[in-house]
């Protein structure tokens, strides 16, 4: 007997909306289709962090199974789990490559035609999904004035073009400091900047939090 297709809202990636333009963002770093085989319609998200998926298969409607692959990790030998989200969707396959994700992620580059109001929720989704927050706490050297300071960057690897694209939003967007030249991944944004970055990534609060289109753990790893 055939089976049935589960459902999934194949019209979300038809128009621009804040959702769509989070789950795109996400996208960028965790979506990979079929590329070799151009005759199959499936496409795939897949992260360590299964509320990110989650948050993509509510926004999608989708009937899927998240499903879990256990791996082990190259270095320490730990097992670990990425979680998977696969559609058999012709249509949703067709209008993600044709919104530019038609091409292996060394390759994607920034999109160009992200209207302002749609920015910020790109953003938001490709930091939930691909950067990384870091804090550390060091001794002041000052001799009349010692304390301890806390220090926090963001560390952004991709290729290159797709960076360049980011940068120029954020300085726009989030203010950070401008002028900056640079020829290889990562992009890092250092201490005052990442304030920038935060008020611009959750400038539209009361929609994130009312549809749930962010990570916690981001956030707060953000403050």
């Amino acid at each position: 007997m055939p089976v049935t297709p589960k459902y999934v809202n194949e019209h979300f990636f038809d128009e621009d909306s804040k959702a769509m333009w989070y789950v795109f963002g996400v996208s960028f770093s965790q979506y990979s289709s079929s590329l070799e085989q151009r005759t199959s319609s499936r496409s795939r998200w897949q992260s360590t962090d299964k509320k990110l998926i989650e948050i993509v298969k509510s926004s999608l409607d989708s009937e899927n199974t998240i499903t879990p692959k256990r791996y082990k990790h190259i270095r320490t030998g730990e097992d670990f789990f990425t979680y998977w989200l696969v559609l058999n969707n012709q249509k949703i396959y067709d209008d993600i490559r044709r919104r530019g994700l038609d091409v292996p992620k060394s390759e994607r580059t920034f999109p160009e035609s992200i209207e302002e109001q749609y920015l910020d929720h790109f953003v938001r989704g490709f930091f939930d999904a691909h950067v990384s927050c870091y804090n550390s706490t060091y001794q002041s050297t000052s001799k009349y004035n010692p304390r301890e300071l806390n220090r926090q960057w963001l560390e952004i690897h991709f290729n290159v073009p797709f960076l360049r694209g980011l940068y120029e939003v954020l300085v726009e967007h989030a203010h950070i400091k401008s002028g900056r030249e640079f020829s290889k991944s990562p992009l890092l944004i250092m201490d005052k900047d990442t304030r920038g970055v935060y008020d611009f990534l959750y400038r539209d609060w009361d929609f994130i939090q009312e549809n749930g289109l962010y990570l916690p753990s981001k956030k707060q790893g953000l403050r």
